[in-house]
């Protein structure tokens, strides 16, 4: 490690500013010089150049993603199922009991596949239950057949004799261990109890490394498994690293080797005997380079968001695990319903004034103020997607909220008065943590 202070030249604050813009100003300047002074100073390009690689991910960019992936899968689906209707119509040598059995498959083809289904990769809590969130606020989504299904046991069969698609969502595909071993574990039980055995299974994801497509494609039980999303290779390929040739690329993975070394290991239990690991780059060395809004995969360089032996990250992954006290959130929300109702201009909260409906409503509209991103709402408030959906849904016809993450004007109107007059209305409660708020003179390049 380096002592602080070092001086720094106009190359490289050009070359933060390009990082921090790239970012979407996620990370300030002060972050990354907090993050730089870690490696040694002769080494700061080479902590840049890394730096610079990195690929951040918020809400709007997974929007977008999920609502492609969507539009891609439905495309499949109507391509597979019309080239299994050309292949029901009878040949001239087909006896007359295939011909029948062919009419009357095709008779149900007719009549409605089934329902395609979503469910999330994974139990409830996991990344893949929280992606439902973006899928349920997709533009094709709301105009399709589609149906969520909040948990694996929910799968429906409508018609054995036609195809059954099932939909599986996760954030992103990594190494691809946890996503056949899911399908084989859970998935395929379950449908071999039902009798399917007509189903296409899809992998809609936002990216997926190409080592984990193969790793699924090798293991996974069905062999007819897609994957939808957009690939990347890992950051130190022998061919398309980010970082150049193999002599600069070399050069940049043993600077993130040497400096990831310890800061993740992962132990086996389930082994004879405990088997602690070292993932210098990344879970089973998958060398991402990626960065959500929600969180931080455990397959990126952990330079970037470790914790261990002391390391500060720029992106911490128990920031975005770390829950904030419930009691404390709904106690403060209650603050601000009584605001609101002493205000005397609203009358959002003058029926059953203090009920749970009001109080995680409120809960919603402030940490959607504060930048929480949809994902991590639900999981501060302790409730489900689909909770928080119906909480959305109660803001909108109480006209408070216009969509999912805008209030009206006049939500907007309480919001802002609430937050001007909050000190004096409050004045000898207790101030909550939340309410010191630090102005900096600069934010963003703008005094």
């Amino acid at each position: 490690m380096t002592t602080n202070n070092r001086l720094i030249d106009q190359t490289k604050i050009d070359l933060i500013d390009t990082i921090v813009k790239r970012l979407k100003h996620v990370v300030g300047h002060l972050q990354i010089r907090n993050w730089l002074e870690q490696f040694d100073y002769s080494e700061w390009d080479l902590a840049l150049k890394v730096l610079n690689g990195l690929e951040y991910f918020d809400e709007n960019d997974l929007f977008q993603l999920f609502d492609t992936g969507l539009k891609d899968i439905h495309k499949k689906i109507n391509d597979f199922e019309r080239a299994w209707e050309i292949s029901l119509k009878t040949a001239p040598g087909d006896s007359k009991i295939k011909q029948v059995e062919k009419r009357n498959a095709r008779n149900l083809r007719r009549k409605g596949h089934n329902e395609v289904q979503i469910l999330p990769l994974g139990n409830n809590g996991k990344s893949g239950s929280h992606m439902l969130y973006y899928i349920l606020h997709a533009p094709f989504f709301k105009k399709s057949n589609f149906q969520i299904l909040d948990n694996k046991e929910k799968i429906i069969v409508n018609n054995f004799d036609n195809f059954l698609h099932l939909i599986l969502v996760d954030d992103f595909l990594g190494s691809g261990d946890s996503a056949y071993k899911y399908i084989n574990n859970e998935i395929y039980p379950i449908l071999d109890e039902l009798g399917v055995h007509k189903v296409r299974i899809y992998l809609l994801c936002s990216f997926f490394m190409e080592g984990a497509k193969k790793n699924i494609t090798k293991n996974a039980y069905y062999n007819t498994i897609q994957i939808i999303g957009t690939p990347r290779i890992p950051a130190f390929s022998p061919t398309g690293s980010p970082f150049g040739y193999r002599p600069s690329m070399v050069k940049v993975r043993e600077f993130c080797y040497k400096y990831g070394k310890g800061l993740y290991k992962v132990t086996d239990y389930d082994a004879k005997s405990p088997i602690t690991t070292d993932y210098p780059l990344g879970y089973k060395n998958t060398q991402s380079l990626i960065v959500f809004a929600h969180t931080v995969p455990n397959n990126t360089l952990p330079i970037f968001w470790s914790i261990a032996k002391g390391w500060n990250p720029l992106f911490p992954r128990v920031i975005f695990a770390r829950l904030k006290d419930k009691v404390n959130l709904n106690k403060e929300s209650r603050i601000w319903i009584s605001m609101a109702n002493k205000l005397g201009r609203f009358s959002f909260f003058k029926k059953n004034t203090y009920s749970d409906k009001n109080i995680k409503l409120i809960c919603y509209i402030r940490l959607l103020k504060m930048g929480t991103v949809g994902t991590v709402i639900s999981q501060k408030i302790g409730i489900s997607l689909f909770e928080m959906e119906e909480i959305i849904e109660d803001g909108i016809s109480r006209k408070i909220l216009k969509n999912h993450r805008t209030l009206t004007n006049k939500g907007q109107a309480m919001y802002d008065l609430v937050m001007r007059k909050r000190p004096r209305i409050s004045s000898g409660s207790t101030v909550m943590k939340d309410d010191i708020v630090y102005i900096p003179k600069v934010f963003r390049g703008r005094t």
